[in-house]
């Protein structure tokens, strides 16, 4: 259904063609560009006048109909008047729709003239439409994954050939001249012998059991030799390029496989892969993931592959450093475009994309930032002094391109949701390369802006809407002006005045996009059990880490099960405490509200989940870390999952629940998150979590 709604005209429209003597009298009319687009377009409203125009003439302007205030972002529907000057003929200005999350029919609004002076109006009105995009939710929350890094030791076996996550020495090997990027081959050895590839396989790590055992092949194209050494099966070598092993953890062992070259001819080497031989006829018709995790990631709705962007090493300056489509290793981060994007594509997932943050700096501004050896003012006074050059840099426009681009030749749906977000946690101060860029940045938008904050949060906002505007206008380069699509600013969970500092600095630089394209995501991470912070309560009152510790071992040692219960006591507590469930929806709803005095979106969560590391102190006693486990694996830790998706739901139903990483390495006392391993779906977590996902 489509609603529309009118401006009606007054009645001197005609008057020019009653006699000649009106026939100079200046006529109005009004347009109105595209004729329609989705929540939250631009919508330019555009007047001209003819005849006459040597005098001064107004026209009044206003919106009525089935369509409010809310439609664009206001308390009540715009109207105005347009003045031309004498010697005017054009004028205009924008309305921005509103992006909502109501499911709503198209809504078409007409914007209609009335009571002109010193003219007639030639057009009384003009039409454009609002086409809904938002879907009805299946279920609540939507819910995230963050697939772990690309890199073998993750375990989450997301590529078919597992050579893609070794290669950590490609870098090395290019400056060497063993490595040519352009036809992605092996060229010569080095001096010193065989080329490690890498480890290739998490092989028989203690608790996979049968998991990796069965036939293996290597193979590979052009003139030279491979091998696997290490933890290896029964090798047989079936043809010149090909080598089948045939592995089983048991009788060889339960460390990773390395693959070596130790010949190469003048062809040189290129396409090694190392795979299942059950995955072989996948391969060979150009599948790349894996179809055990492809499964896991389709049971979600949303995909951020922040880790296989290498967002957080700060190389990229230039759209061109991102990796080259055939790299054929993808180790720490180094996964190409095309790779990300056919990964939402096949998994049927919305794709949440991580901009590099860097995009435009000088190299020599990069080198200094980098620089831990120099003052943190230094490095930060050198972003400051190249701002003008940052801005002016075409890069992230050619990222925007470049990203368009692989959206359309992997056919990403134009109907689908996605997600921008520049870099990722700018204002964490571990990322101290971002961290001062972005403080550079807002130093010197605050001094060229009032009302805008001196900070990296400043900076971070004043740059993201930036690209928010490059990257609308790469989607209409590219045929994609309707794709629906978010530009996030991430957010420090529990500090929502640094959120208020990005949004002020949205509109200081202005662009094309309007705040209700912008989505504020936050954390649902809890922690408190096994964690030491100077505002926890775990034991009533706050400690320092030395009691802290101190009365926790105490407790365990005097009754584990009473201090299995006072964690869970915790973490469901209906009071705000530290990282708790109640304390992350408290947080939850003032970033909403924040997001939404600023004309944005609360949009959820970008990571999630436990966070509770095992105290270093406390990861001594062998006895601490059966509990931890236990606690993490139990049907409680289950309800604290299900509870923290019931507060997301109640702030607001279409909001995104994270995890990060679903599945990866064994679950240790660093990596609380995890929520399973390929082969172990056990534990009340992973009961939680399969309640939530699709089937």
């Amino acid at each position: 259904m489509i609603r529309r709604v009118r401006l009606l005209a007054g009645a001197a429209a005609s008057l020019a063609a009653l006699s000649p003597a009106f026939a100079q009298t200046p006529a109005i009319s009004v347009t109105i560009t595209p004729s329609s687009g989705v929540e939250g377009s631009k919508f330019q409203v555009s007047f001209s006048r003819t005849g006459d125009s040597t005098l001064r003439s107004t026209v009044a302007w206003r919106v009525s109909g089935q369509v409010d205030g809310a439609d664009f972002g206001v308390a009540a529907l715009p109207s105005g008047v347009i003045t031309f000057t004498p010697g005017q003929v054009k004028k205009g200005f924008a309305l921005f729709s509103g992006n909502d999350t109501v499911v709503e029919p198209d809504e078409t609004f007409d914007v209609v003239l009335s009571s002109p002076t010193n003219a007639t109006i030639a057009t009384p009105s003009a039409s454009a439409t609002i086409r809904n995009d938002d879907v009805a939710p299946t279920k609540s929350p939507l819910t995230l994954v963050n697939p772990s890094h690309s890199a073998y030791w993750a375990r989450e076996d997301a590529f078919i050939n597992h050579i893609l996550v070794a290669g950590k020495d490609h870098d090395l090997w290019v400056a060497q001249g063993l490595f040519d990027p352009a036809s992605a081959r092996f060229v010569k050895m080095p001096p010193s012998g065989p080329i490690k590839i890498g480890p290739v396989r998490g092989g028989g790590v203690p608790g996979a059991g049968d998991f990796y055992k069965g036939k293996w092949i290597l193979d590979w194209q052009g003139d030279g030799d491979l091998t696997i050494t290490g933890s290896v099966g029964t090798l047989t070598r079936v043809s010149t390029n090909r080598i089948e092993e045939d592995y089983d953890p048991a009788l060889h062992g339960s460390g990773a496989p390395n693959v070596r070259i130790t010949r190469i001819g003048a062809a040189g080497i290129s396409n090694i892969r190392f795979y299942r031989a059950t995955d072989e006829a996948l391969i060979n018709s150009g599948k790349v993931f894996d179809p055990r995790w492809l499964a896991d990631v389709r049971r979600f709705d949303v995909f951020r592959p922040m880790d296989w962007t290498g967002v957080n090493s700060d190389r990229e300056l230039a759209a061109a450093d991102r990796p080259l489509a055939n790299r054929p290793f993808y180790m720490d981060g180094r996964v190409p475009d095309w790779v990300l994007i056919r990964a939402a594509v096949e998994s049927g997932t919305q794709l949440w994309l991580n901009a590099p943050g860097l995009l435009g700096c000088p190299p020599s501004v990069a080198a200094t930032l980098r620089d831990t050896t120099l003052p943190q003012s230094t490095r930060i006074a050198a972003a400051r002094a190249a701002f003008d050059q940052v801005m002016a840099s075409p890069e992230p426009l050619n990222w925007a391109r470049r990203i368009v681009a692989e959206l359309n030749a992997q056919s990403y749906p134009t109907n689908r949701p996605l997600y921008i977000e520049l870099d990722n946690e700018v204002w964490n101060t571990t990322f101290h390369t971002t961290f001062n860029f972005y403080t550079g940045i807002g130093q010197e938008v605050a001094a060229r802006h009032s009302g805008v904050a001196a900070n990296v949060r400043a900076g971070y906002g004043y740059r993201s809407a930036q690209f928010a505007h490059l990257f609308a206008q790469a989607l209409a380069e590219g045929g994609r002006a309707s794709q629906p699509w978010t530009m996030v600013l991430g957010a420090q969970t529990v500090d929502p005045t640094r959120t208020v500092d990005a949004l002020a600095a949205v509109p200081a630089f202005g662009g094309s996009q309007p705040m209700s394209r912008y989505g504020v995501s936050t954390t649902n991470y809890v922690s408190g059990g096994f964690t030491w912070h100077r505002e926890n309560k775990l034991f009533g009152a706050t400690f320092d880490q030395a009691t802290w510790r101190q009365l926790w071992l105490a407790d365990l040692a005097a009754d584990p099960a009473a201090l299995y219960q006072k964690i869970t006591n915790y973490m469901l507590a209906p009071t705000s405490m530290r990282a708790n469930v109640a304390y992350y929806a408290s947080f939850a709803r003032a970033q909403k509200a924040a997001a939404e005095a600023a004309g944005a979106r609360w949009i959820g969560n970008f990571e999630g989940d436990s966070t509770d590391k095992l105290d270093a102190v406390l990861a001594t006693s062998p006895a601490a870390v059966a509990l931890f486990r236990q606690w993490h694996e139990s049907a409680d830790y289950g309800r604290v999952i299900t509870a923290l998706a019931d507060d997301i739901r109640a702030t607001d139903p279409k909001a995104i629940m994270a995890t990060y990483v679903f599945c990866a390495a064994r679950r240790t006392p660093q990596t609380p998150w995890v929520e399973c391993t390929p082969w172990d779906q056990s534990g009340g977590d992973n009961a939680a979590w399969n309640a939530l996902l699709k089937p």
